[in-house]
């Protein structure tokens, strides 16, 4: 533990490093840090900031990154509150359950001018395309949503597609390479028929996990999808490239998002059985159609 120095209010325990370091972030030192030294000028504490980052400690799903905490040249906290209220919130027990030591790692920063905090509350935040080093990271992102918010199997909708963590987001894709491995053509399908990649590529990694999902079933689909070449007008691929076409700015609205996915879901299922649709429709009254021969609780089981 750093030495006790001037700017360690006389309350505190727990002083500041004399320079940038990483430090076992506990949980009596983050709530000491809150009550001795948090910045009066910061924003309201956000309790749903506050809950997703605990939610994420506590499934330990949570890293150490460069994005620490910030402490000026008086000794207080610019930057960082709600991740100290998080690790304050959190029993030792549940560290040591999660990570096997009761604290967590924290880059900090001391002595920072006071006028830096503007460009620290101002910034934009990091997102989890912003820490995903591949390429077409955004795709890969968005469909990771989708992945972690059908595995909650609600038949009717996407309840938490925006309120995922960067956390989990991130842990998504690392759990599903598929997601990697198609995302290209995914976004090559979106540039000839307009088809929403984020959806498109959740449903594709799932259907890659099926017997039906063959390298040449999966091959056949993208490439009629991209070029719409088929002489079958009933075609599933066909359907879908049509409707993509004609409504693809409809179809990619937030408030359009089950219908976005159960379109490509429906029409993956006609094509992996060989099957024809006359009528390629989803209505809000259905539940969310599941990719065929795909069981989420088997893969929750190969992943324990």
């Amino acid at each position: 533990m750093p030495e006790r120095t001037s700017l360690t209010p006389a309350e505190s325990n727990y002083p500041l490093p004399p320079e940038a370091q990483v430090l076992e972030i506990t949980p009596e030192l983050a709530s000491d840090w809150l009550s001795t030294r948090r910045w009066s000028g910061q924003r309201n504490m956000s309790p749903s900031i506050v809950s997703k980052y605990l939610k994420d400690m506590k499934e330990g799903r949570w890293k150490l990154t460069r994005a620490g905490l910030i402490f000026t040249t008086d000794g207080v906290n610019i930057d960082g509150q709600h991740r100290l209220r998080a690790v304050a919130n959190l029993q030792r027990e549940e560290l040591e359950a999660a990570y096997g030591y009761p604290w967590l790692p924290f880059w900090v920063y001391p002595d920072e001018p006071q006028d830096t905090f503007d460009s620290y509350d101002q910034n934009f935040r990091r997102t989890a395309a912003h820490l995903i080093n591949e390429p077409n990271s955004i795709v890969l992102a968005a469909g990771s949503r989708f992945l972690a918010s059908i595995a909650e199997m609600d038949p009717w909708s996407f309840p938490r597609f925006s309120r995922l963590s960067t956390a989990e987001i991130l842990a998504t894709v690392k759990d599903w390479p598929e997601l990697s491995h198609y995302a290209a053509d995914v976004v090559s399908t979106k540039v000839r028929a307009r088809v929403l990649p984020s959806a498109h590529l959740a449903v594709i990694a799932q259907a890659s996990r099926t017997e039906l999902g063959t390298p040449e079933k999966l091959a056949g689909w993208f490439d009629v999808l991209r070029s719409g070449a088929s002489a079958n007008p009933d075609d599933p691929r066909l359907k879908l490239r049509d409707r993509y076409l004609s409504q693809h700015l409809s179809l990619a609205a937030a408030g359009n998002r089950a219908t976005a996915y159960s379109l490509i879901v429906k029409a993956w299922n006609a094509h992996a059985k060989g099957e024809d649709i006359p009528i390629l429709v989803w209505r809000q009254t259905e539940r969310i159609p599941a990719v065929e021969g795909f069981e989420w609780n088997k893969t929750e089981e190969n992943q324990a």
